[in-house]
């Protein structure tokens, strides 16, 4: 009788606050698993191996992978595996760079349109239209080629190319909540327009560029892989994945086939981790 008071009484987990796991979907701990495992990655795999990603060793071109290279060498002798997690931080970068200036930008552009006046309405909506009605890729190609090729070029034509999406989205949202209560109650009570904007409406209208931020990394991904791949993107020596799978495409004819697959198996799984997280989050509001 004593024993089962005592397995009654006992802590555990559920009991301790601080031990309970959240009970998130299945698919946002496998996205948040999978960018957990490329964060540590890349700064543990470069610290361990001891290896430089651009050191070239000479007499080690294009082994194939084994205990003394985990992924092989490419065609010049460095070592995949460190340009491999390396490349997970410009990916990264551009990406997370070129969503927030599309986010920020994009918030401004529709909380300005969908605040102002009609003729400014229709001025910016159409600028925003003549944009999105170019390709995505083929608007990036274009403005990298225009400005040249390099990391601040790269994000500013991946974020002209997000930019329409949450300039679009703002705007709606700004123009839903114009029509609540609140805001009549608002504008009744003498408020400045400005300040009614920013500190009424614009909090309660960023949900689709908060929504639209998990996808819109996966594509940033893809598209700055793809621009540095054709040469519009990233320059060479930099380990970047699009540039490497790029620079094995020629050898795998030879069967040299771990150059490109590498770079490219780590494109597929950080962008299915960002579609697992916006898939996760999109469960947890009940949208999916």
């Amino acid at each position: 009788m004593s024993a089962n008071v005592a397995l009654r009484t006992s802590p555990s987990a559920r009991s301790i606050p601080w031990l309970r796991i959240p009970r998130l979907p299945v698919t946002l701990w496998a996205g948040l698993i999978i960018l957990a495992g490329w964060t540590l990655a890349t700064l543990f795999v470069p610290l361990i191996s001891g290896r430089d990603a651009e050191a070239v060793v000479y007499g080690t071109r294009l082994l194939p992978p084994s205990p003394e290279a985990p992924f092989g060498t490419d065609s010049v002798g460095r070592d995949v595996l460190v340009r491999t997690t390396i490349g997970f931080r410009y990916d990264l970068l551009v990406s997370l760079a070129s969503v927030l200036a599309a986010a920020v930008v994009g918030v401004l552009i529709g909380a300005l349109s969908g605040s102002g006046p009609e003729w400014l309405d229709n001025a910016v909506m159409r600028i925003i239209d003549i944009i999105a009605s170019f390709p995505s890729f083929i608007l990036a190609i274009i403005v990298s080629v225009a400005l040249g090729g390099s990391i601040g070029t790269l994000i500013f034509s991946i974020a002209l190319v997000l930019l329409p999406l949450h300039a679009r989205g703002t705007r709606a949202a700004i123009l839903a909540e114009r029509a609540k209560p609140y805001a009549d109650a608002a504008r009744a009570m003498a408020i400045p327009p400005v300040r009614i904007v920013l500190v009424h409406l614009l909090p309660n209208s960023l949900r689709p560029t908060i929504t639209q931020a998990a996808i819109d990394v996966s594509n940033a991904i893809m598209i700055t892989a793809a621009l540095s791949f054709l040469g519009f993107g990233i320059q060479p020596p930099t380990p970047e994945w699009g540039l490497m799978v790029n620079d094995g495409a020629a050898y795998i004819v030879n069967g040299q086939w771990w150059v490109t697959f590498f770079p490219g198996a780590a494109i597929l799984t950080v962008v299915l981790s960002f579609f697992l997280i916006d898939l996760g989050v999109k469960n947890i509001r009940g949208d999916a």
